[in-house]
C-alpha cells in the first residue's frame, strides 16, 4: 500500500518530492528517544522550501505511557505526511488528498466528518463534506515551533457508526484563509477501515500474530500483539536493554508485557505463542528468544514476590515502601475507585491470582 500511495500521488501531482524518513531512535540529546510524528525534521522547511511532499515515517508514540484501553491507540505505526509550503488557500488541495484517499482505499467521500476550529470555518466551504463541526476549543489549535497561529483540521470516517479519524491537517500560520498544510495520515486505521474490518490487528497483514490468540478477549490480544511488535522493532533498531536511554524504554515495556501477563491473561502460555511464531513468521528467530527469555525472568520474579506476599513477608511494610523500595507491582493490591484500600488489615490487601 505505501508504493501505491506513493505511486499515486506523484501521478496526480499533488506532491513533487518525497523526504527521507527520519531515524526511528533519536539523537540521545534529543527531548524524545523516538521519533512519534513525522512532522519531526521538517520544521525549517515551512520558511526554506516552496513545493509539497510526501514522508513515510515509522514512529513510536508514548513508549510506556499511551493508554492501550483505546482499540485505536498502538505505539508502533508507520504514518504518512503531506505537507505543502506554499502559501494559499488549502481548501482544494485537502480535497484533492481525500478524494485520492477514497480511490486507493476504497472509501465514499460522504463517510468523511470534519471537525475544527472556527478560525476555519471559510476554508471548508469548498471541500463538499456536509458533516463538518466547528468549535472554539483549544484541541483545535496547534502548538508548532513556528511563527504564528496553527489551527487542526481533523478529518474522521464513519464506520460501523463509529467515527474514526483517519487524517489530521494542521493550517500552519493560518492568516485570512491562507496558510501552509502539515498533515499526518494514519494508514493503520485507513487500512482495517478499507478491509472492512472493526480492528486494527484484524488486518490481513497481522494474522500471523492475531489467528493464534484470536480466542482472548479483544483487549488481551490488542496489548499483547502491540507490545510484541513495539519491542520487536526496537530489537530491530539493535537497541539493548539497559538502565538509561532508549534501553531503558525497552526494559520497561518488556517489564509492562509480563506483568500484564501474569495479572491479566492468566491462561496465556506465551512460550507457545512465540515459538509458534518462530515456525511460521519472518520474524527474527533470535529477538523472539529474546523476549522470551527477558518475559521469563520477569514472570519469575513477579512469581516469586507472589509467593512472599502470601507468606506474610513484607505486611508490616506501608505501601509506598513497597513500591519505592521493593519494587512490588501495584497491581497486586487491592483497588476500589483507583483508590488503595490502605484501611484494610495488612494481611488482606493482596489481590493474588487464582491458581
Amino acid at each position: 500500500m505505501k508504493a501505491k500511495l506513493r505511486q499515486y500521488f506523484f501521478c496526480e501531482k499533488l506532491v513533487d518530492e518525497e523526504l527521507e524518513e527520519s531515524n526511528l531512535v533519536r539523537e540521545s540529546s534529543e527531548d524524545s528517544f523516538f521519533t512519534y510524528s513525522p512532522f519531526l525534521d521538517t520544521e525549517k522547511n515551512f520558511s526554506e522550501k516552496n513545493n509539497k511532499i510526501i514522508k513515510f515515517q515509522k514512529c513510536i508514540r508514548y513508549i510506556n505511557k499511551l493508554d492501550l484501553t483505546n482499540p485505536l491507540a498502538i505505539n508502533f505505526q508507520e504514518n504518512c505526511s503531506i505537507q505543502n509550503y506554499q502559501v494559499e488557500n488549502q481548501s482544494k488541495y485537502i480535497k484533492s488528498i481525500l478524494i485520492l484517499l477514497c480511490k486507493i482505499y476504497s472509501l465514499s467521500y460522504q463517510n468523511f466528518i470534519i471537525r475544527t476550529h472556527k478560525e476555519a470555518s471559510n476554508i471548508i466551504e469548498d471541500i463538499g463534506i456536509k458533516r463538518i463541526f466547528l468549535s472554539n476549543d483549544n484541541e483545535f489549535k496547534a502548538v508548532l515551533p513556528l511563527r504564528g497561529s496553527h489551527f487542526y483540521f481533523k478529518v474522521f470516517y464513519d464506520s460501523f457508526n463509529q467515527e474514526i479519524a483517519v487524517v489530521n491537517f494542521v493550517f500552519v500560520n493560518l492568516v485570512n484563509e491562507q496558510s501552509q498544510l502539515d498533515s499526518i495520515i494514519y494508514l493503520e486505521r485507513l487500512g482495517f477501515i478499507s478491509e472492512g474490518k472493526r480492528y486494527i490487528y484484524e488486518q490481513q497483514k497481522y494474522e500471523t500474530l492475531y489467528s493464534p490468540i484470536k480466542v482472548l478477549k479483544d483487549f488481551q490480544i490488542h496489548r499483547i500483539i502491540n507490545d510484541t511488535i513495539t519491542i520487536l522493532s526496537l530489537f530491530n533498531q539493535n537497541i539493548i536493554i539497559a538502565n538509561k536511554g532508549a534501553g531503558s524504554e525497552l526494559k520497561r515495556k518488556i517489564k509492562g508485557l509480563a506483568k500484564f501477563i501474569f495479572f491479566e491473561c492468566p491462561n496465556f502460555n506465551y512460550i507457545e505463542y512465540y515459538q509458534e511464531l518462530m515456525s511460521k513468521s519472518c520474524i527474527n528467530v533470535n529477538h523472539l528468544q529474546i523476549l522470551i527469555d527477558q518475559l521469563n525472568i520477569q514472570v519469575a520474579w513477579i512469581s516469586k514476590l507472589e509467593k512472599e506476599l502470601r507468606s506474610g513477608k513484607y505486611d508490616n511494610f506501608e505501601d509506598e515502601i513497597l513500591y519505592d523500595r521493593f519494587g512490588i507491582p501495584k497491581e497486586f493490591f487491592f483497588k476500589k475507585d483507583n483508590n488503595y484500600l490502605c484501611e484494610r488489615k495488612m494481611s488482606f490487601r493482596y489481590h493474588f491470582r487464582d491458581i
